[in-house]
């Protein structure tokens, strides 16, 4: 009733600072739906009603409480998040000044939610309504975005842009995915520090239009630089990478494993990497050769490796390549290779622990391996066994 009266009667640009303060204010105070509810309202009547004027004021308050989230956070953090991510629409003032601070502070608060799967969602449909029923601002921010500095924040919101287009059917330009691609080697593959993997997870949309040209000349050599040069901070960003990369990576899978096989005998936190990337790569491999070369480069490893742990990641990563969508024959010629391998490693290795783990990777194979050699097997493991 008082701000719909003030609302009437017209208040000067001072005032009105001040309450939009207040209404701010209560971003930590007030936590039921329907107090956050009444503040949203009254936020947008003065935005209806004081135009530019309202917008500027907003920007500053929404601004000042970016450092707060900055560090992204907890659940709780989250949804502190999105409300101010909700006022932080509620600016639509179209000059590109003001909407570069709301950009900033809509990449903040997007990042602050993606602890919470539920409250990611519903910031992603906040925004994608934003976009949508205000079209002009939506190609503002995709202008602005790639001009901010680079930051995981920065990727997140290029995500959020392409899950709308891919919605609506659309694509960026050639030129536009060239630079989300150099933002995240920059972000990401030339990060000196280990990735919010919770963040990180969020972004996959970025690689939707990813091509073989654009992988190899833009993505490929940043990959393997970031496996030589920090591999334990790195390596379960470049898993994920491969994961969700809409391309068959198999001209390239041999490439990657080679140059990081030698994490093999790293720190237990970076071997079980390897693990998780030698299954993204065999998940992304699906040309027989490569597999049967993969297969091949992972048990030479298993013969330098002193540490019995060293050697069962090895042995999981040859379990792991059975991931490979390879044809029905290629896939039988794979399975034989490995246990015929796995056999041949049983038999000069003296930890026992290992070679248990040894026989428990055939027994992944094992399904995809012909009568006659599943035979074989069983009358091998009755042998080595009893």
């Amino acid at each position: 009733m008082i701000i719909s009266s003030i609302c009437f009667a017209g208040i000067q640009d001072e005032a009105l600072s001040g309450l939009i303060k207040c209404l701010c204010d209560t971003l930590f105070i007030y936590l039921d739906k329907a107090s956050k509810s009444i503040v949203e309202g009254e936020l947008h009547r003065l935005v209806d009603v004081y135009g530019k004027v309202a917008c500027k004021c907003l920007c500053s308050e929404i601004g000042a409480l970016r450092a707060y989230f900055a560090g992204h956070g907890s659940k709780a953090q989250g949804r502190h998040a999105l409300t101010a991510l909700t006022w932080a629409c509620l600016a639509t003032d179209c000059n590109e000044v003001t909407q570069k601070e709301v950009l900033l502070s809509l990449t903040v608060f997007l990042a602050a939610t993606a602890a919470d799967t539920h409250l990611w969602r519903c910031a992603l449909k906040r925004l994608h309504k934003f976009w949508t029923v205000h079209p002009s601002l939506c190609d503002l921010h995709c202008s602005i975005i790639l001009s901010l500095e680079p930051s995981l924040s920065v990727v997140c919101m290029l995500a959020a842009l392409c899950t709308k287009l891919l919605k609506e059917q659309k694509s960026p330009s050639v030129d536009v995915q060239a630079k989300m691609l150099d933002v995240y080697c920059k972000v990401v593959l030339q990060s000196r520090t280990a990735i919010d993997m919770q963040l990180l997870g969020k972004c996959g949309s970025i690689f939707t239009w990813v091509t073989h040209e654009s992988f190899s000349t833009q993505l490929l050599a940043p990959t393997l630089k970031c496996l030589l040069r920090n591999p334990d901070e790195l390596i379960h960003a470049v898993s994920w990478m491969v994961s969700v990369l809409p391309i068959d990576c198999s001209r390239y899978s041999l490439d990657i494993l080679k140059k990081s096989v030698g994490l093999f005998s790293s720190q237990p936190t970076t071997r079980d990497g390897m693990v998780g990337l030698v299954s993204s790569l065999a998940r992304q491999t699906s040309d027989g050769q490569v597999a049967f070369d993969m297969l091949g480069q992972l048990l030479a490893e298993l013969k330098g490796l002193k540490l019995a742990e060293q050697r069962v990641s090895v042995l999981q990563s040859v379990g792991a390549l059975g991931l490979c969508p390879l044809s029905d024959g290629n896939r039988q010629q794979l399975s034989e290779a490995a246990v015929r391998g796995l056999q041949t490693y049983i038999r000069q290795e003296n930890h026992v622990g290992t070679a248990g783990q040894a026989i428990i990777q055939m027994g992944y194979w094992a399904p995809t391996l012909s009568s006659k050699a599943m035979e074989d097997l069983i009358l091998y493991l009755k042998v080595t066994m009893f």
